[in-house]
């Protein structure tokens, strides 16, 4: 398998919502812009249904997304609410400064 890392998934979730001007993207649309930054994927990862997801990279997408919610960083956007992530404040404020790049994204992780 080739998928990526958890922390790598939130690292590019994070740097595709900074690129949004409102700051907030559709879950499906993120998906969908994520496949192009992992060349790695093979077919199976993007296209058979895995769980309750459309893919196997959707549902680690997913799960990327509901930790970076937890750890503060996203929040359900507040105009289409489900299936929908948006910076919160504390995000806006820096998440960049917070974590440079993925690897202090897993120091983090590492610590909770």
């Amino acid at each position: 398998m080739s998928l990526p890392h958890d922390y790598l998934l939130q690292d590019a979730v994070m740097t595709l919502i900074a690129k949004q001007p409102d700051f907030a993207i559709a879950s499906h649309d993120a998906v969908r812009l994520l496949q192009q930054e992992f060349p790695q994927l093979t077919t199976d990862e993007v296209q058979v249904p895995y769980r309750a997801s459309k893919s196997h990279f959707a549902n680690r997408v997913q799960w990327a997304a509901a930790h970076l919610k937890i750890d503060g960083w996203l929040l359900k956007a507040p105009v289409s609410g489900k299936g929908s992530w948006q910076f919160t404040a504390k995000a806006r404020q820096g998440w960049r400064q917070a974590f440079p790049n993925g690897d202090e994204l897993l120091a983090e992780m590492m610590k909770s």
